[in-house]
């Protein structure tokens, strides 16, 4: 089931997506804005122990006390992701501490940060990267040359609202399964002795 739930969210994001590459294009440097500007690393010893993610390139690596961003963000790895296709990207609200090793991309009025999420999801990030077989780097001017379709808001939040339902299904079933294997080892844990054989008595 949940093998089935995941092909569905892909498959209904290539089947949304397709179409829109015949459309004319802006870039998405002109939809949305860079914010790289206040990323810094921070070690590990110099770290004060908080609530505010510490973002890296693929994701939270630690939380601490103080922040370099707030706002509503889409987050690109910009070393480091562990695939092309789908790329490591994520959306994130609220406050992070930024490292330099992810892109910031603030959505302007115009497009849908939802939609912009599921759209670059959808795409091979090989063109883009400087060096596609250790997968390096991923320049602020290469990202933002990525093309993004022309179509209306309405029409980006429709889409978006159809990918949304199928990725909350998809982690829900994920979520589901995650709890039935930790049910399992609890109970091989309390069922079998050290010898491996079921304890009856």
């Amino acid at each position: 089931e949940a093998e089935l739930r995941n092909t569905l969210y892909w498959d209904t994001l290539y089947k949304l997506m397709f179409p829109l590459e015949n459309l004319d294009k802006d870039v998405l440097g002109s939809v949305s804005i860079s914010c790289s500007k206040g990323k810094k690393d921070l070690p590990a010893s110099k770290r004060i122990s908080g609530n505010i993610p510490y973002q890296g390139a693929n994701g939270i690596v630690d939380y601490v006390d103080n922040y370099t961003h707030e706002g509503e963000f889409l987050l690109l790895a910009r070393i480091g992701a562990p695939s092309l296709s789908p790329y490591s990207i994520r959306k994130y609200a609220g406050k992070f501490w930024a490292t330099t090793n992810v892109h910031i991309l603030k959505v302007k009025e115009t497009y849908d940060t939802q939609f912009l999420f599921h759209y670059l999801r959808s795409l091979d990030f090989t063109p883009y990267i400087n060096n596609p077989n250790s997968r390096t780097c991923l320049n602020e001017g290469s990202l933002l040359s990525i093309p993004i379709p022309k179509i209306s808001l309405e029409e980006q939040k429709h889409i978006a609202h159809i990918l949304d339902t199928m990725l909350e299904l998809k982690e829900a079933v994920e979520k589901e399964t995650e709890l039935r294997r930790q049910q399992f080892e609890y109970y091989k844990y309390w069922l079998l002795n050290p010898e491996g054989k079921l304890e009856t008595a």
